[in-house]
């Protein structure tokens, strides 16, 4: 199956082919309908939250249809509860399970999660869902809209008539706007896109622009001087925390959802003057995910979805997360095709990472990259059936090129196919993964036949790459892997053996 990998803090996502899971006893294997993408992410990739599980594939917003593994569910659609509580401490038995000590591997934060064709996930985590819930619709009620719920209703207590700030309008954001309103509560959304802002207003709330002034002032004003009840921080920046707790009244009510790499300082004095209550809110319970559901069901809540990519498109929409352009909640669909710039942008440059950082002689191995075909993912690769040769190119080789490029994307092992955009490291085949070759410390150029039984071409390669019996990838040093287009190298010519 296909999975979208984290390798690490730090390091980009990957798509790898990886074996379906097999469910053990009290599990179920779902096959992903959708996964909402979660700033979660980001804090895996940045280091903020390390869970010292990796490599991870995430996603914990999971919906999925039981394929395997509980004979009473298969065929049904369910939706993940991303905890696991063990059911037996004292704060389980009082219903608080969401901080439970003995809490097991968690779906997408410390163990496999959704950014994958299949995922496994205990029984006692699932969810029915009503035929009526699309399944894109509905896999960010398990994290946004559930994070909401509880923040509002068990932490803030928020009662009708107060009035809310919530402070970061995202996909966690837009719930609770809705959630706040459905309270009977006076809702101010703050936020700096003007996309998220009008989605806000859309959904009821008064909006303060903080990119066009100071919001402490904005909320300050629209409350007659006095302050609000709440302020929801779901951003936790070094601006976000200092202006959330000057916008709350007397006996203010501050809670933390978002968090990052900044640090809230303040001195107690400006606490105790006002008598300000700090909160903090980690998730939600199964029986509010359960309620969750059952409002979405009911038409009462929705999360705003902008828009749906293909595990390919993992990375774009992480990124697309980071900078803000998200407006809604982005989801991934693993059904989906992806788009050609997604196949290029994605597995293309992640297959260049896993050589290089495999291969053991990979510092001598410059300038140049070489990716052998069979590590290309020709199921997600598309091939365009004609392309313009340089003038540069030996006409042996734009030969082959004109072959290759009139065939289905699949090749054989020995086309010589550059494949080569502005944004990827261009791609070549000429060996067979059956033969592979390695770093030797020879120098000048040899032919090596090509040990695949579909041609008779032989393919001349530096005599410092020796050949094995392995299926080792093969990185010649015969192409600058930061080139942006295809220039053969002299020992980089097909022939016909004589």
């Amino acid at each position: 199956m296909r999975a979208m990998r984290l390798e690490g803090p730090g390091l980009a996502p990957r798509l790898e082919m990886l074996p379906v899971p097999r469910p053990r006893e009290g599990e179920a294997l779902l096959r992903v309908l959708a996964a909402g993408v979660c700033h979660t992410e980001l804090q895996l990739i940045e280091g903020n939250l390390n869970p010292g599980v990796w490599p991870l594939t995430p996603g914990h917003e999971i919906v999925g249809e039981v394929v395997a593994g509980a004979p009473e569910l298969l065929g049904q659609r369910v939706l993940v509860y991303d905890g696991r509580p063990c059911g037996e401490c004292a704060w389980c038995a009082q219903d608080q399970e969401q901080v439970c000590p003995n809490a097991g591997a968690q779906p997408g934060l410390s163990t496999d999660g959704g950014f994958a064709e299949y995922v496994c996930v205990p029984v006692e985590c699932l969810v029915a869902l009503a035929d009526t819930l699309d399944p894109v619709e509905a896999a960010p009620l398990g994290c946004a809209a559930a994070t909401a719920f509880h923040a509002l209703h068990s932490v803030a207590g928020v009662q009708p008539g107060e009035s809310v700030a919530v402070y970061g309008i995202g996909g966690l954001g837009l719930p609770l706007i809705q959630l706040g309103l459905a309270r009977g509560a006076r809702v101010l959304a703050i936020g700096r896109s003007p996309g998220k802002l009008a989605l806000a207003r859309e959904l009821g709330a008064e909006v303060v622009d903080a990119s066009a002034g100071d919001p402490v002032l904005d909320v300050r004003r629209l409350t007659r001087g006095e302050g609000v009840h709440v302020v929801f921080d779901l951003v936790g920046s070094d601006e976000s925390m200092p202006a959330a707790l000057q916008m709350l009244r007397r006996q203010g009510r501050l809670v933390f959802v978002g968090y990052g790499s900044a640090r809230f300082q303040v001195n107690p004095l400006q606490l105790v003057l006002r008598e300000t209550r700090l909160f903090s809110s980690l998730g939600n319970t199964r029986a509010e995910l359960r309620e969750v559901v059952r409002l979405a069901a009911a038409g009462a809540l929705r999360v705003p979805i902008a828009a749906s990519y293909a595990l390919e498109g993992v990375a774009k929409a992480l990124e697309s997360l980071r900078t803000g352009q998200v407006v809604g909640r982005a989801v991934v669909v693993p059904a989906l095709a992806p788009r050609h710039a997604e196949a290029r942008e994605t597995a293309f440059p992640s297959k260049v990472h896993v050589i290089l950082s495999n291969e053991a002689s990979a510092s001598r191995l410059t300038p140049g990259v070489w990716i052998l075909r069979k590590l290309t993912m020709t199921r997600n690769l598309v091939m365009p059936r004609r392309r313009s040769r340089p003038s540069s190119w030996p006409s042996s080789i734009a030969a082959s090129t004109r072959r290759a490029m009139m065939r289905s994307s699949t090749l054989s092992p020995c086309d010589c196919s550059p494949i080569s955009s502005p944004t990827t490291v261009p791609i070549v085949c000429c060996a067979s993964a059956a033969g592979g070759y390695q770093p030797a410390s020879h120098t000048g150029a040899r032919s090596h036949p090509c040990p695949s039984p579909h041609s008779k071409k032989r393919c001349s390669l530096p005599s410092q790459l020796t050949a094995r019996s392995s299926s080792t990838p093969v990185v010649p040093p015969c192409q600058s892997a930061k080139a942006a287009t295809f220039t053969p190298a002299s020992g980089c010519t097909t022939a016909t053996p004589s």
